[in-house]
């Protein structure tokens, strides 16, 4: 029983990308390999239409994917305050195009599944180690 919980709780951390490549499907237009990038102040231009008064705080460029991540927050302080307050605007790295966008602190999947996998080990603890009443004859 142990290991089936242990088994259980360590799934989603063992399949992570799987997962994350379920729930977010990365479809990108189908282009020749050799079509160049967009250029990144184009896209920093698109997130700050979206999110006004907010700063970048980070551009990633994907060497496994098309695909450009910028980071957005309403300050540096807020971010340091509560990091939960970024957001991501993922862009494909060939066309421009918004794929979606990625905030944190509302939940999802991946909040129920750490919850998941912090309750599964406890209620195998309280299992095992709590005592446990038998009824047996008045």
């Amino acid at each position: 029983m142990f290991l089936l919980v242990i088994c259980i709780t360590g799934l989603p951390l063992v399949f992570a990308e799987e997962i994350n490549n379920w729930l977010e499907p990365h479809t990108y237009a189908q282009l020749p390999a050799n079509t160049p990038a967009v250029d990144v102040d184009r896209l920093t231009q698109t997130a700050r239409k979206r999110f006004p008064g907010e700063i970048i705080s980070s551009i990633f460029l994907d060497d496994e994917e098309p695909q450009i991540v910028v980071s957005l927050a309403p300050s540096r302080a807020a971010i340091e305050a509560d990091p939960k307050q970024e957001h991501f605007i993922r862009f494909d790295s060939r066309t421009g195009a918004v794929l979606g966008e990625i905030l944190l602190g509302r939940g999802g999947i991946w909040w129920g599944l750490s919850w998941l996998s912090l309750a599964a080990p406890l209620a195998a603890i309280v299992w095992f180690v709590m005592p446990r009443t038998r009824a047996g004859p008045p």
